[in-house]
């Protein structure tokens, strides 16, 4: 920890996905902003930037190395465009700083083969943007299934929908489409309900995928996905991605098991005696509006402090982006293609 009373944070990247994680950062009493640094173009109106982030124009950098350099920083809050999050990632461990990366933590097979011996091997302490698993709701799914009520699960399920088509149309970020990314709609959204479905149900041992470009028929990549997942327990399931969708975003999560099944926060059990329909739980449902970075800062910290086991470290959100670049080499090959052949195993 450094000098002061608080953990000392660098953020790296100012655009949307940033500005959560500043805001998370600025709410957390034993937090603060030690640095920013920000492309040449955010640069050139820091002024601007520093009154819209809350911060000190002075802390703002256009130098990565500043921050690898100061030994005031204790975590690095990796928030740029996917495809630097590889290299990023790797010059954070070789200077002994801690770190959070956005999802995906990889957006490619170069990068997945590059990275995963070094996160497997991780001597600093690191957090994925996979924050879905800080939902109150999909945190009873997990706490059910590890507890054993709903019995050996047999299928579990998950849709993510989001209408992208003007975000896209509008170029409003550019490197969306970039083919550094495969599959972005996949690697870069459906990602957070492949790493539930991890999460819930155990390590994936094959997909089968098709995909679909519906709307968004000018980009690299499929704006509509389907893929069946077989898990290495023997149970399967589903996953949808529509990056297109005509409707408002969501993530579900539809978990069946031999003793009973969960749809979001419907829960039935055969345990209750006489029960004949589902029950709502009474816990929140996902919002978008409220996602859970706050919650991933406050972890960080406990994780520095407590020496407890991260959530989702780089390494496992590693592991679920290989499972959407499975699915997007099984789209490219019209084939089922195994986990072990994309993690070396």
């Amino acid at each position: 920890m450094n000098s002061s009373d608080n953990y000392h944070f660098a953020l790296l990247g100012s655009g949307f996905v940033a500005r959560l994680y500043t805001k998370a950062i600025h709410g957390c009493p034993n937090a603060e902003i030690g640095r920013v640094v920000v492309s040449e173009r955010s640069f050139g109106r820091k002024s601007a930037l520093a009154l819209e982030l809350g911060v000190d124009e002075k802390i703002i950098s256009n130098r990565y190395e500043e921050i690898l350099e100061d030994p005031e920083i204790d975590v690095v809050v990796i928030a740029t465009p996917n495809q630097l999050h590889g290299d990023q990632m790797r010059k954070c461990i070789s200077a002994g700083k801690h770190f959070i990366v956005e999802k995906p933590v990889v957006c490619n097979y170069g990068q997945l083969r590059d990275i995963l011996p070094i996160l497997r091997e991780c001597p600093v302490k690191s957090l994925s943007g996979q924050v879905l698993r800080y939902s109150k709701c999909f945190q009873t799914a997990k706490e059910l299934v590890s507890s054993g009520q709903l019995g050996d699960i047999m299928f579990v399920g998950s849709q993510y929908v989001v209408n992208a088509v003007n975000a896209v149309r509008q170029n409003r970020k550019p490197w969306w489409g970039s083919t550094e990314n495969v599959e972005f709609a996949v690697i870069g959204a459906g990602i957070h309900s492949v790493d539930l479905m991890r999460w819930i149900a155990g390590e994936v041992e094959e997909v089968h995928a098709l995909g679909h470009k519906a709307i968004l028929k000018e980009q690299p990549y499929h704006d509509t996905v389907a893929a069946t997942l077989r898990f290495r327990s023997g149970a399967v399931g589903e996953l949808f991605v529509g990056f297109a969708a005509q409707c408002p975003a969501a993530a579900t999560l539809s978990v069946y098991g031999a003793e009973g099944t969960l749809v979001n926060n419907r829960l039935f059990l055969n345990s209750i005696p006489n029960l004949e329909d589902f029950f709502e739980l009474p816990v929140p449902q996902l919002s978008f509006d409220n996602l859970g970075f706050p919650q991933l800062i406050a972890h960080m910290i406990e994780c520095l402090e407590d020496g407890c086991q991260p959530i989702s470290d780089a390494y496992d959100a590693c592991k679920s982006a290989a499972v959407c670049l499975a699915i997007a080499k099984s789209i490219e090959q019209k084939r089922p293609v195994r986990m072990a052949e994309m993690l070396g195993e």
